[in-house]
């Protein structure tokens, strides 16, 4: 009996039986180490929204285009606000199209009927894709304003506003302009 424990214990039948149980082993802790990372793309990697612990109390209640038919940069503009604000809020902001206090406004040169051309950032201030984040006062409501030259630069302003509000930065009295230098 003995002599046929040393066979079966040296014998090829052991070895891959034992060669298969680590690969199996191997693949499946290789396995469970990639799945987190195949179930999130480079998107969420980079913009991850997770919910604040309190609803900041300077946040805007509402979101509105500055233009009746906003350009198709403008609408992921806020699209991605709404996706956003629904993870970090809770609930997304509502969509207006009139001006309200606790606004937050995205406008551009040529998105701007609902607001006063003067509250556009001027080209030498921002350049082509630069923007402006600011808290003010359009028409006598506090709004929060996104605004641009052109309608890349507020979408750029928007994921600055909401890496900021991520962050739970506050907007009371924000006022912020980026300039990129491009070129």
């Amino acid at each position: 009996m003995a002599a046929a424990f040393r066979y079966i214990n040296g014998s090829r039948v052991v070895k891959n039986l034992m060669k298969r149980v680590a690969s199996l082993f191997i693949s499946v802790s290789i396995g469970f180490g990639v799945l987190p990372a195949v179930a999130e793309d480079g998107y969420e990697l980079w913009l991850r929204y997770e919910q604040l612990e309190a609803r900041p109390a300077d946040v805007p209640r509402h979101v509105m285009a500055a233009c009746a038919e906003p350009s198709e940069t403008i609408q992921v503009a806020l699209a991605e606000i709404d996706r956003a604000t629904e993870s970090l809020l809770g609930t997304a902001l509502k969509s207006t199209d009139k001006l309200r206090s606790r606004t937050l406004v995205l406008a551009s040169a040529s998105c701007a009927n609902a607001i006063d051309e003067a509250d556009l950032p001027t080209n030498e201030a921002v350049g082509a894709e630069g923007f402006t984040l600011r808290a003010t006062k359009l028409n006598g409501k506090r709004v929060t304003l996104i605004a641009a030259q052109s309608d890349i630069g507020v979408l750029y302003g928007t994921f600055d506003y909401l890496q900021r509000m991520s962050r739970d930065e506050a907007f009371a009295d924000i006022d912020i302009t980026s300039r990129p230098k491009t070129k």
